[in-house]
């Protein structure tokens, strides 16, 4: 999953983007509300990042960055409130 897809959850579900980690994040969208626990864990073990994310975005979490990725560390700074 790219910095930008996961910058970009909300957009992405919303309906931004025709590549393929957009897709699966609208099928997740479309999916794991209604997912049992078994089929959850399923795509939790083929996706783990796109799960991660769109259950961060789910809930009206920062959405998870990878760490020492420096693209996210910048995302990270941009998304902290300054003083």
């Amino acid at each position: 999953m790219s910095p930008y897809d996961r910058a970009h959850v909300g957009s992405i579900i919303g309906g931004e983007g025709s590549w393929f980690t957009a897709r699966l994040l609208r099928a997740l969208d479309a999916l794991l509300p209604y997912a049992d626990s078994a089929n959850q864990a399923r795509l939790e073990n083929a996706y783990p990042e796109e799960v991660a994310a769109y259950e961060a975005w789910y809930r009206g979490e920062v959405v998870p960055l990878i760490t020492g990725d420096p693209v996210d560390a910048v995302l990270l700074a941009m998304a902290r409130p300054r003083p």
